[in-house]
């Protein structure tokens, strides 16, 4: 009787250790991954060049700072002006693109290394890399090497792409990207929301019971 109970206690035991190993081994895969959203810096650690009127540091289409996310921005016009005009990441680039039109053959992106900006076109992008995109679901960097591509590639993943193919990839995930950052901004809208009523609002209620 003892080894008829025996063999399914097993049996279980070794389920739930696989169980326990996955849960395990995905926890592990996430933490790694927010740690590489965390080890890359978007931030400026030059002196930056703001290149709109007044030196805004706002990003027209996403109300991004700049200087915060520095190292994913990008400049160009739109084609009904001269107005040079700064963007957080190539997402929010592709938002005015839709909506106004711009002038492909005069953008410029931030090569990394750098820090500096140079010809979008004759540079090369690490897309889809574990880094957290700055706006919607495309992580895009720029360099003006190739070789200077290949360490962020292997340290974060993604691939290497001309500018053409990384704003191909990010128009065709606009709708997606924009709908994402909708999603989160009610999220934190509504929590921030729930923390004024519950500090204040619900207080004042309540003293006027």
């Amino acid at each position: 009787g003892y080894a008829k109970n025996f063999v399914p206690r097993i049996k279980t035991l070794t389920l739930l250790f696989r169980v326990s190993l996955v849960c395990q081994v995905s926890y592990l895969y996430f933490y790694l991954l927010r740690n590489c959203w965390r080890n890359f810096q978007k931030k400026a650690t030059v002196a930056v060049l703001l290149v709109q009127e007044g030196q805004n540091k706002w990003c027209p289409t996403t109300w991004q700072n700049l200087i915060d996310y520095y190292k994913t921005s990008f400049i160009s016009k739109l084609k009904t002006s001269e107005r040079a005009r700064q963007y957080s990441s190539l997402s929010a680039l592709a938002i005015d693109k839709q909506e106004f039109g711009i002038d492909t053959k005069n953008i410029k992106a931030l090569d990394v290394p750098s820090q500096q900006y140079i010809n979008a076109n004759d540079a090369f992008f690490l897309v889809n890399s574990n880094i957290k995109p700055t706006f919607g679901k495309i992580s895009v960097l720029a360099f003006k090497n190739k070789n200077d591509a290949l360490p962020y590639a292997k340290k974060y993943g993604g691939t290497i792409a001309s500018f053409h193919d990384a704003l191909a990839l990010v128009e065709k995930n606009l709708k997606a990207s924009i709908a994402y950052e909708n999603t989160i901004y009610k999220k934190k809208t509504y929590a921030m929301g729930a923390r004024i009523y519950k500090k204040s609002v619900k207080k004042s209620i309540r003293q006027n019971l």
